[in-house]
């Protein structure tokens, strides 16, 4: 019996083989480690003064630069259609790229995950309860119910407008301004398709008038 208790106390390990110096154990629960993985993926500690600075552009500064930025290229068209100088600035379409820019940065601010389903919903599964993916009225209402997304739809719109009024101001002064202009760039500062009808019935009405004239002659 004696024999088989000192068999025993031989296989415990001897206690001083756990012991831990009272200086490193506070250093261990002092300082956590720097990253603690879990699976394939491992969560890191950031440290501080490093932390990701995130750029985001007031919707309303955006809305207001938009404006300003377009307001001297309609105020050539209206004012000095006739300069050369405005020609050279309407023929290049490199003026059009800041408002690219603009709308590119509305609109990551704006995307969100559920973007083409809001546009677009459908299901490949229901193509037999009706067309799919087609544009939904009220998708588009509530994608451009943020103020972000408002601001790039606005400026989606002014880029539209600046480009049918260029168009009109181009194709006539290649026919050397034979056909008013002023009111249709005007229209198409805010109504850019009203602009473009206006100029189209302004266009047909100046030629009618000239071939009469001539028929007359």
């Amino acid at each position: 019996m004696s024999l088989s208790v000192c068999r025993l106390q031989r296989q415990e390990p001897p206690l001083h083989a756990h012991a831990t110096a009272p200086g490193t154990l506070q250093r261990a629960f002092a300082s956590p480690p720097r990253s603690l993985k879990v699976g394939r993926h491992a969560a890191t500690t950031r440290k501080p003064g490093h932390s990701a600075v995130k750029f985001t552009l007031d919707p309303e500064l955006a809305f207001l630069l938009s404006n300003l930025l377009a307001t001297p290229f309609f105020g050539l068209l209206i004012l000095k259609p006739g300069w050369k100088r405005t020609y050279q600035i309407m023929k290049n379409n490199w003026f059009l790229v800041p408002f690219s820019i603009l709308y590119g940065v509305l609109f990551k601010q704006s995307w969100r995950p559920d973007f083409f389903e809001k546009l677009l919903p459908g299901s490949l599964d229901k193509w037999d309860e009706g067309v799919q993916f087609v544009p939904q009225l009220s998708g588009v209402m509530e994608l451009l119910s943020g103020p972000s997304s408002s601001a790039s739809a606005w400026v989606h719109l002014l880029l539209i407008n600046i480009f049918v009024a260029r168009q009109i101001y181009l194709e006539t002064y290649e026919m050397s301004g034979r056909v008013p202009i002023k009111h249709s760039i005007l229209l198409s500062w805010i109504f850019g398709p009203l602009g473009l009808l206006s100029h189209m019935i302004t266009k047909a009405i100046a030629e009618m008038w000239t071939r009469n004239k001539q028929s007359i002659a």
